[in-house]
């Protein structure tokens, strides 16, 4: 078994660590944290409509602006909101006026901007955007990696993220009709991203950066039919914000370069509790195998197209899935998520576990010579990416009841991926479907290469 050198950096916190009585880890934080100003992304209080493509900073799209109406009063109190019609367009894109720029207009990283996207939805008695079971609408997001030369102008295609796309899929009940509903987005929000299937991505979107401060642009869509019913839908208060987050974890990301053929990797782990009250966590695995990320955004470039996304990785037998990644607690043990018992964290203390990748040989795969979009791409299915969520299932929520995260398809029964042991269903309330979308919990991220 491998053990990768980690130095270990608790994210919330900090100052001397000392043993308690029941053997874990008084960890010397505050006792409640303290949130970053909310970053106001648009209230439409002046009266328009701001476009990124006319003049402001950031702003929709012009063609959405031609789309939108000021409608009053607004949500939450304020005095104006905006209602865009979906008839001959299923989507709107908030932005910067520049693409290499994030969300608080800086083209500078700040890692610790924002965790959630915040905003308010009044959707029509009718809208096919309400449904008792289906996906309806989602939230695609789109990221800049620092320093990335292809995003923006450039000597070739003019890409729009860095292969970090995100999608944040959701229905509404039909309680929530007519009326303002609160949605709020943490990382675990985002079920997937741009390429890789049946793997639950959140953080793992932008591997070892955060995910809300790491956006540059999102795009609200209407999945729903919009040939019948009305297809109107109000949207006021868009914001960044931070919330507490209910767990911290260190080391939060890890990358390394591994032999195939050298069994087991493990990460020790640190889970801390920085609350007030003692917490039980639960914890949802998955992990995906496939070609680098930085392999597909430079075909991604070459080709100005996302179709090569999905013929690079389809050409090379990708898939993602549970199983190929375990967490143990310190000392050994079964499986936390196969014996369904909660991860007990006294307050401001932490536990100690391993997080256990299983590689195996059959993961990396011949090089394969693919053609897309009048290109050839030579590749290799050898990079195994790994997403941990670990949560409070007794938090209050957030976001009104009636948004809906619909869930990952990383827990459905399909075939095994190359390597990966066969799917094993995780226990009643420790499914993606119980995971809550408005609940920054702690999130693990390894990106493993691995060597032939």
């Amino acid at each position: 078994m491998r053990h990768l050198a980690l130095v270990f950096i608790v994210a919330c916190g900090g100052g001397k660590h000392g043993g308690d009585d029941d053997g874990g880890t008084v960890i010397d934080a505050a006792t409640s944290c303290t949130p970053m100003a909310p970053v106001p992304l648009v209230d439409f209080e002046s009266g328009s409509i701001p476009s990124s493509e006319a003049g402001a900073t950031e702003g929709f799209r012009s063609a959405d602006v031609t789309r939108g109406t000021i409608v009053s009063p607004g949500a939450n109190g304020t005095a104006h909101a905006a209602e865009f019609s979906f008839a001959a367009d299923s989507a709107i894109f908030f932005q910067g006026s520049q693409r290499p720029q994030y969300l608080d207009g800086s083209s500078t990283y700040n890692a610790a901007l924002a965790n959630a996207l915040d905003f308010w939805m009044q959707i029509p008695a009718g809208s096919n955007l309400l449904s008792t079971s289906a996906q309806t609408f989602s939230v695609f997001t789109y990221h800049y990696k620092s320093g990335d030369p292809w995003v923006g102008p450039n000597s070739g295609a003019s890409l729009t993220d860095s292969q970090m796309h995100g999608y944040g899929p959701m229905r509404f009940d039909p309680a929530g009709a007519d009326r303002w509903l609160h949605v709020v987005m943490s990382p675990s929000a985002f079920d997937h991203s741009r390429g890789n299937y049946h793997f639950y991505a959140a953080r793992a979107i932008v591997e070892g950066l955060e995910l809300i401060p790491a956006m540059r642009q999102f795009q609200p869509i209407f999945l729903a039919d919009r040939a019948t019913g009305p297809t109107a839908v109000r949207f006021d208060e868009m914001r960044l914000v931070t919330l507490c987050p209910t767990a911290t974890i260190a080391p939060a990301s890890v990358e390394q370069t591994v032999p195939a053929a050298g069994g087991d990797v493990s990460v020790p782990i640190e889970i801390g509790n920085t609350g007030d009250r003692e917490r039980a966590y639960r914890v949802f695995i998955s992990s995906t195998i496939g070609v680098d990320r930085q392999t597909l955004e430079a075909a991604m470039h070459d080709t100005d197209s996302v179709a090569t996304i999905d013929d690079l990785q389809g050409a090379v037998g990708s898939d993602g899935g549970l199983g190929a990644a375990e967490l143990i607690a310190e000392g050994g043990g079964g499986s936390i998520i196969a014996g369904g018992q909660p991860i007990r964290v006294a307050a401001h203390s932490t536990w100690r576990g391993t997080i256990v990748h299983h590689v195996t040989p059959a993961m990396v795969g011949n090089s394969t010579t693919v053609s897309s979009q009048g290109k050839s791409f030579t590749v290799r299915r050898d990079t195994l990416v790994t997403s941990a969520i670990i949560w409070d299932p007794d938090e209050p929520r957030i976001s009104d009841p009636a948004a809906i995260f619909t869930g990952s398809n990383a827990d459905s029964s399909h075939p095994a991926p190359p390597g990966f042991p066969a799917f094993v269903d995780p226990p009643a309330g420790w499914h993606s479907t119980d995971v809550p979308a408005d609940q920054v919990g702690a999130y693990f991220v390894s990106v493993l290469h691995l060597t032939p």
